[in-house]
């Protein structure tokens, strides 16, 4: 089993890094993302639990379920279905105040690569996701706060 396990100190309010996170439809704003699509709205939010967005990243694409949405400290997911070579076991986003304009932020996703060689194609997947997952808390960061694009 391959663990994702990043923290981040980031420059904004906790809470307006969970909306641009929970904001599932528009995941296209993050690099990498080419397509995003609600395909089930959540309760009692429409972006929270039981909500599963379809999203993709040029060929790869992932739908995921909202497992957890706990505002603006946690949300979980869980991929239901891929075309990449893993079981996934869940993934979990916290968020912790640090202050007015801080947030300590974790993520954290637990997957089991069940490609032809799980080894060598289970590293290379966690690092893509470790890279596109530090992407993301850093873009959700500078648009929570407001700031342009560098």
């Amino acid at each position: 089993m391959r663990r994702i396990d990043l923290t981040k100190t980031l420059e904004a309010p906790a809470g307006g890094i969970f909306e641009v996170l929970a904001d599932h439809e528009r995941y296209t704003r993050f690099r990498g993302i080419s397509r995003a699509r609600l395909k089930r709205e959540g309760s009692p939010d429409r972006n929270g639990l039981g909500a599963v967005r379809a999203l993709a990243s040029g060929p790869i694409w992932f739908d995921e379920e909202i497992t957890a949405f706990e505002p603006p400290n946690r949300l979980d997911y869980l991929i239901r279905a891929t075309n990449l070579p893993l079981e996934h076991h869940g993934g979990t986003i916290t968020l912790e105040a640090v202050g007015d304009r801080t947030t300590t932020a974790r993520w954290v996703s637990e997957f089991t690569s069940t490609g032809f060689l799980p080894g060598p194609s289970g590293a290379t997947i966690a690092f893509a996701l470790r890279r596109g997952f530090e992407g993301m808390l850093d873009e959700a960061a500078r648009l929570a706060a407001g700031r342009p694009v560098a």
